[in-house]
């Protein structure tokens, strides 16, 4: 027999058993069905309530108390947490910002804040937070006493922004 020969009796018998193993296999299947359900998100918000700036302890006044070294500017605010469902958020302000800077005045002044809860105990950096729940924030603003350059400037400290965001 010659190899073409052998060849195709080859290739007839190997299309043969495939067909044949094709039409021998069984494939079952099934399937069934979940119910959908309605969703919804839930959402977190502050609600503030913000007393005046204090200036030594008492309320600062814009036009006639001056900031020398040292100095430093307090306010106190309470934040109410309106939630829906129970979060571990992250706690914290935006850097502030100061617009009207006649000359870097905002570059000498550090900004701080500090969280605590309804009983004054500091919060973590993460806490977990429930509706009614209540973020007490203190910011204070210091311009720093080792300035030697920056007399007589003026700026307008924009708002901060306190934020919690879950993690």
């Amino acid at each position: 027999m010659r190899k073409s020969t052998k060849g195709a009796v080859a290739a007839a018998a190997a299309a043969v058993l495939l067909i044949g193993a094709w039409g021998t296999q069984a494939s079952w299947s099934g399937q069934g069905t979940t119910e959908g359900t309605d969703v919804a998100t839930g959402y977190i918000k502050l609600v503030p309530d913000c007393d005046g700036w204090l200036f030594g302890g008492d309320p600062f006044d814009a036009v006639n108390d001056l900031l020398v070294p040292g100095s430093i500017l307090d306010r106190h605010c309470t934040f109410t947490v309106d939630v829906a469902g129970v979060m571990t958020v992250a706690l914290s302000t935006s850097t502030p910002s100061f617009s009207n800077d006649s000359g870097g005045l905002g570059s000498i002044l550090q900004a701080t804040a500090s969280f605590t809860d309804a009983d004054g105990d500091d919060i973590p950096d993460q806490t977990v937070v429930s509706d009614g729940d209540v973020i007490n924030v203190d910011v204070t603003v210091k311009l720093l006493s080792t300035v030697t350059d920056g007399q007589d400037l003026s700026a307008t400290l924009d708002d901060i922004v306190v934020s919690a965001t879950q993690v």
